[in-house]
């Protein structure tokens, strides 16, 4: 991310003539009861979510005024009621700290001492929370919604509260805490679609609401000291999210999720008038987040006298113009502006306001301001996507091959020519060429054609007849970039051209397919050297490098996401190309997942490294829920009082329900510690000993390189995801590389922790009742059971039929894997001579008759073979002894124990002696098996969280940013990490000669010295040394 400061020359003139004899005054509600606050100034400015009411706060007068925004597109609000802070608080000495107005005219305010007070402006009465799950509040805001959200700085609580009015209060619809591992974790503001902004260990982070799923934004390397909410101000929409830090803002790319742009603000001057011209004309949406960040900390003054003159002409002109010149207190919008001014609060267009002002010829845009408006271009595409269906279908209507097309704005002309395969563009200034560019396309089939353009301030839309084409002209740089190109035909024959629109009838471009990159050698370098380009389009391109077998672009391709993310910490999401592609990777290239996971074993997206005591290798995310009882019995105290307050027949059937829940909860508790303690059995049972950690360590946060690694596509059909669920990256790439490193193993422990355990008991569990139900049901012969065994039946009928789905899902998902799995292949008898078949090595039986009771009857007996007694001779006497090596005791078998003593004492002393001596042997051979177990356990893991994921888990339960966020976080031991570093150091997995900031960092961190590797030096000076004899042999050949 690039930083722009700008210098600006702020030379404002104050001189504003106004008539003084015009009438200052038209809003009839001041004049009647006189200005507002009693003339007072006015302290704060609070607008409501939809822009509908307003209300203003004089600390002096003490008193509290309500404006009507509602119906007024300009001018002076219209007053409402005024109220005095004593009749809403009840106290006169309550000092007002924060407070926030709904759009229905409900007021709330905070004092220092933290007390929340509500007030209902419109009905003149005062609001209580029905329950309040916390004495004291920080924050207070309403959503787009209407809903109240409190929010609590010492325990980290959010409480929100629905205002439909019941009683004069308000009902808590829900609570929730947060936490992460570090306690500086603070609340910034709420966004604008039911999401906050979280502060913890030097990072930014965006929290939803609904979904309390979390996206880390921006990582700050700077002290932002302790007043967060006054250094950091957010303004955000779909596509940006502005971040106004002190003196710098950054610009966020929500779609990129990387910052795009860094503007520094020098000396408390501002830039925002000299650089406003082109910045809205050409990105009006990111120019309404910006303006909102300058109203604060003193720069409002800077802005608004220079955008106040020309507004005051306009109201001079209409006859209502006030006697100040300047309004006294500001709040601003996405959408307005709101003044104080002379008794009245003013809104003002912001849209207008920024029209109507008059420029100076000489704007100061250097050349980086010109990178950053390239940057911004890429971003900003998708906005193009009407005009490019309107010229698909003019050109569909109107089918006309051009091959030159001409077209000028302002001062700028285009000259556009299409010949042999070549579309060549030339851009004019006062006639006079100062850029070209030309594309060529390699291997093409059928014919090029110019149908139709569209010219968009600097961007030109190009319809060809293999597709649109987009261009950008940078007029500082004088060059003209490819930003979008989507191979299609177009022909005038083809019936299949209004299908073509269906292609570019949703708001977002398709991204590139593998022929744009095949066709267009020159949109690949496009792509490849620009950063926005790169992380927008990178996945296509590197499957396009990877399918053609491409090992030059490839090996570009992934270094240049590695140096990316290596830069800067908040470009991670760079990763997340290598990690779409590691399944096609994994089938053509495998050394790269290798390499992949060790060049980023140990990785960190933040500058802190800060220290928490965590248990070794434990995986998280953060910031998380923070699950606590006290919340449960604070609800259950809330419920009480309700089944008080209800009259009695209401109580008599709220207690019965209450009653057969509590039967019923009581039974599941019971059912959950069976399985709790069968869980432990087999917890106990694949006890490992090399990664168990019985206590909290100090410990370091990594990051797990595996960016969007276990999302699934967020675009689904329920009925489709039942039988042919879409795979994620995880499911598609189980390689034992992966699972080599700490992320892997950390990835595979977050999975487990979240859903994999439970699903694990759950379904052995199932199957334990399964098993039971049914040997019990088919033991019962008395008639006084059948009922017993009739209902026992039904459960082993239903658990089977729940079973036999999940395997009919299999098979239909993947029939070949589901018949090749083992355990699943059932062979039918085979009878012939052959001596190896199966069926004639197993065991035969032969039916006899007993004659000797009074009623005959039939039973079986194995046939005697020659393997009956081994100890007829010594060649089977030493093969059973053999056997007997390995456990096998079946030669023993025909004769009992207890009528030959002396044969068991033989056999438990050579078992004693020969123990001895194998466990010695497997004693030396365990810790060479160790490191192949690992892997093994591990990818069978992954395969069972894989199978879990697929066939049990709910399509929504897929989608949950709980259970599969962007980035997984671990712990890891600092002893632990030191080990692990100069492991890899000494193997030659981290070359220390070329290593970055981030890892030379983490290594002074862990007290490692950096010392250039020897060994390596000592090979290059010998591979020089032999390139140098080679030379010298070859000058002595050629000598006479």
């Amino acid at each position: 991310m690039d930083e722009i400061a700008l210098e600006i020359d702020e030379k404002i003139d104050d001189n504003i003539n106004i008539d003084n004899d015009k009438p200052h005054n038209d809003n009839p509600a001041v004049t009647k009861i006189g200005k507002p606050h009693s003339g007072k100034p006015i302290t704060n400015i609070e607008v409501s979510p939809n822009e509908i009411y307003l209300v203003t706060y004089s600390h002096e007068d003490r008193s509290i005024v309500g404006w009507n925004i509602k119906d007024i597109d300009e001018g002076p609000l219209k007053l409402g009621k005024p109220v005095k802070l004593k009749d809403i608080s009840g106290e006169e000495n309550f000092d007002l700290h924060s407070m926030c107005v709904s759009n229905n005219k409900e007021f709330v305010c905070i004092s220092k001492n933290k007390i929340l007070k509500i007030y209902d402006m419109n009905n003149d009465q005062k609001i209580k929370l029905n329950w309040s799950n916390c004495k004291s509040y920080d924050y207070c805001t309403f959503d787009l919604y209407g809903d109240l959200i409190l929010y609590n700085d010492e325990h980290k609580k959010f409480s929100i509260y629905s205002t439909q009015t019941k009683n004069n209060k308000w009902s808590c619809i829900n609570t929730f805490q947060i936490s992460t591992y570090f306690e500086d974790l603070r609340f910034i503001s709420l966004a604008y679609d039911d999401e906050c902004y979280l502060f913890s260990n030097t990072s930014i982070y965006k929290w939803v609401l609904n979904t309390n799923g979390s996206t880390k934004i921006l990582v700050i390397d700077e002290n932002i000291g302790e007043d967060i909410r006054e250094n950091i101000r957010i303004i955000d929409n779909e596509k940006f999210i502005c971040t106004r830090i002190k003196d710098k803002i950054i610009i966020y790319s929500v779609e990129l999720k990387i910052p795009v742009a860094s503007l520094n603000l020098n000396n408390g001057i501002l830039f925002f008038k000299d650089i406003q011209l082109s910045m809205f004309d050409k990105y009006p949406t990111l120019c309404s987040l910006l303006f909102p960040l300058f109203i604060s900390n003193g720069f409002s003054d800077s802005i608004m006298k220079n955008y106040w003159k020309k507004y005051l002409c306009h109201l001079k002109q209409n006859d209502s113009l006030p006697k100040e010149s300047y309004p006294s207190i500001i709040r601003a919008t996405s959408k307005h502006v709101f003044g104080f001014i002379d008794g009245n609060v003013w809104k003002i267009d912001l849209e207008k306001m920024m029209f109507n002002e008059e420029y100076d010829n000489d704007v100061k845009i250097n050349e980086e301001m010109s990178k950053m408006y390239d940057r911004l271009h890429i971003l900003l595409l998708d906005s193009y996507v009407v005009t490019v269906h309107e010229l698909f279908q003019e050109a569909i209507t109107n089918y006309n091959n051009k091959y030159e097309l001409n077209t000028s704005q302002n001062s700028i002309e285009w000259s556009i020519t299409c010949k042999d395969y070549k579309i060549e563009l030339q851009v004019f200034k006062n006639n006079v060429s100062i850029c070209t560019r030309d594309v060529k396309f390699v291997e093409l089939t059928v014919g090029l054609s110019l149908l139709g353009f569209k010219l968009i301030n600097d961007d030109i839309i190009i319809l060809t007849s293999i597709g649109p084409l987009i261009f950008h002209f940078n007029e500082n740089d004088k060059s003209i970039s490819l930003s979008y190109y989507y191979y299609i035909i177009l022909d005038s024959n083809s019936k299949d051209n209004t299908k073509l629109l269906q292609i570019f009838s949703k708001p977002t471009f398709p991204l590139p397919n593998h022929e744009s990159f095949k066709y267009n050698a020159k949109w690949v370098l496009d792509v490849k050297n620009n950063k926005e380009s790169l992380l927008k389009y990178g996945v296509e391109l590197l499957k396009f490098a990877i399918n053609e077998h491409k090992l030059e672009l490839i090996e570009e391709i992934y270094n240049k996401c590695i140096n990316h993310f290596e830069e800067d910490f908040n470009n991670i999401m760079f990763l997340s190309i290598i990690n779409s592609n590691l399944p096609l990777l994994d089938k053509y290239y495998p050394e790269y997942i290798l390499r992949y996971s060790l060049e980023t074993a140990i990785i960190v997206d933040s500058p802190s490294y800060d220290r928490v005591n965590s248990l070794h290798l434990s995986s998280c995310q953060f910031p998380q829920l923070d699950f606590q009882f006290k919340k449960i019995f604070k609800k259950l105290i809330y419920l009480w009082n309700s089944y008080r307050s209800n009259n009695i027949v209401i109580q008599i059937l709220t207690l019965i329900q209450f009653l057969i829940i509590i039967s019923m909860f009581f039974t599941l508790i019971i059912l959950l510690l069976i399985l709790a303690i069968l869980y432990r059995i087999m917890r106990f049972i694949n006890f490992d000993f090399n990664t168990v950690a019985t206590k909290k360590t100090t410990s370091f946060i990594f990051a797990s390189p595996y960016i969007n690694f276990v999302n699934y596509p967020k675009d689904y059909k329920w009925y489709s995801e039942l039988f042919w669920p879409q795979p994620s990256l995880f499911i598609e790439t189980i390689n034992s590389d992966i699972y080599k490193t700490w992320s892997g193993e950390a990835l595979l422990d977050f999975k487990w922790k979240k859903y994999g355990a439970i699903y694990h008991a759950l379904i052995w569990s199932g199957y334990l009742i399964l098993l039971v139900c049914f040997n019990v049901a088919a033991r019962i012969s008395q008639q006084e059971y059948v009922d017993i065994q009739k209902k026992l039946l039904k459960i082993s009928t239903i658990f089977g039929f729940i079973y036999l789905s999940f395997e009919v899902r299999q098979l239909i998902y993947d029939p070949i894997k589901w018949i090749l799995d083992i355990g699943k292949i059932y062979d039918e008898r085979i009878v012939n001579d052959d001596p190896n078949n199966p069926w004639n090595l197993s065991p035969n039986y032969q039916v006899f008759e007993n004659n000797t009771s009074i009623n005959p009857s039939l039973f079986i007996l194995q046939k005697p073979d020659e393997n009956t007694n081994m100890f007829t001779t010594f060649a089977t006497s030493f093969f059973a002894t053999c056997l007997l090596l390995t456990g096998d005791t079946s030669s023993f078998s025909n004769w009992t124990y207890e009528e030959n003593p002396t044969l068991m004492i033989l056999m438990i002393l050579f078992a004693f002696f020969m123990a001895i001596y194998i466990l010695n042997v497997f004693i030396t051979l365990f810790s060479e098996a160790t490191e192949d177990h690992e892997d093994s356990f591990l990818i069978t893991r992954a395969e069972y969280l894989a199978k879990i994921e697929l066939f049990y888990l709910l399509p929504f339960q897929r989608r949950s940013n709980r259970l599969f966020p962007e980035v997984i976080y671990y712990c890891a031991n600092i002893d632990e990490a030191r080990k692990k570093v100069k492991e890899m150091i000494d193997k030659g997995e981290w070359n220390i000669n070329k290593i970055s900031e981030s890892k030379k960092k983490l290594m002074e961190k862990l007290n490692i010295p950096l010392e250039k590797n020897i060994l390596a030096e000592i090979q290059e000076m010998k591979n020089f040394s032999q390139n140098l004899l080679a030379e010298m042999q070859e000058i002595k050949k050629r000598l006479p």
